[in-house]
């Protein structure tokens, strides 16, 4: 697609931006076969602050960024 490669930069550089000093960030690439159906699984898992779940499901609604709190004084810049 289109904007796939501008979706996997926006992940990964959420999870170094809110991801501290010495932590840890693993990406996961694999191919998966579900239903005779060819896909890719992309996993990102980070000990960074998290998303809260009352966000969760709008983390990929265009746009879309968490509020700035005072315990994060960071952003997201949304796709």
């Amino acid at each position: 697609p289109k904007f796939f490669d501008k979706i996997i930069q926006n992940i990964v550089s959420n999870a170094i931006k809110f991801t501290p000093v010495g932590g840890k960030i693993t990406l996961i690439i694999k191919s998966v076969v579900e239903n005779d159906k060819d896909f890719c699984e992309i996993r990102v898992f980070d000990n960074g602050i998290g998303i809260e779940n009352a966000h969760i499901n709008r983390i990929f609604d265009r746009f879309h960024q968490i509020p700035e709190d005072s315990e994060t004084q960071k952003t997201g810049t949304g796709i």
